[in-house]
């Protein structure tokens, strides 16, 4: 069996780069018809999509041309993949934390930060949010508690303990569906009173 030829780092930094007019030009007819500013903004999502396909691809030794890159990476932006989150560089959606199963009751009060408990309760599977979400909860996150039912406190300060919507709902008597619909309604509160 012969081992495939596999190519540097930098070598492959220097092939992707001899590749990048084509594969913008490429990417640019793909995108013309949307307006200018969207434009932009996929096919420079476009060419970080690329990069990981190609990277991964000549790193396993095998031949991409800039067609076929061209071609998935638009693939994937149309279907609204975006390169942040999805590799093990975005310390928020694929770091230590997002990656650890937290202990059946860990209170994240011990550790004081308002923000982080905010992403405990409404944050996704990967906890990818906006920087602003980030900064506003240490601003207000008290006086919108304030607003809240005492139900609404109670499945805040379970789900902020570390319980599972199945447990909650369990413990409260109502089915999970019901707790998930009342997480969507906090948040869209959070986000009415953040964006007042």
């Amino acid at each position: 069996m012969i081992a495939p030829n596999v190519p540097t780092l930098e070598e492959i930094q220097s092939e992707f780069a001899a590749f990048l007019p084509e594969l913008s030009s490429r990417l640019s007819y793909r995108f013309h018809r949307r307006n200018p500013e969207a434009k932009e903004d996929s096919i420079a999502e476009g060419i970080g999509v690329a990069w990981q396909i190609y990277r991964s691809a000549r790193a396993s030794g095998k031949a991409v041309t800039v067609g076929n890159v061209a071609f998935y990476a638009g693939r994937s932006v149309d279907s609204g993949r975006k390169v942040a989150g999805s590799t093990s560089t975005d310390a928020l959606a694929e770091g230590a934390l997002a990656r650890k199963r937290f202990p059946e009751h860990l209170s994240l009060d011990a550790v004081g930060d308002v923000s982080g408990s905010f992403c405990m309760i409404f944050g996704d599977r990967r906890w990818r949010w906006p920087v602003l979400d980030y900064v506003a909860p240490s601003l207000d996150w008290s006086t919108f508690e304030g607003r809240c039912s005492r139900r609404d406190r109670q499945i805040i300060r379970m789900k902020k303990a570390g319980w599972l919507q199945t447990e909650i709902a369990s413990k409260l008597g109502i089915s999970p569906p019901a707790v998930n619909q009342r997480l969507r309604n906090l948040e869209s509160r959070w986000q009415a009173m953040s964006t007042a």
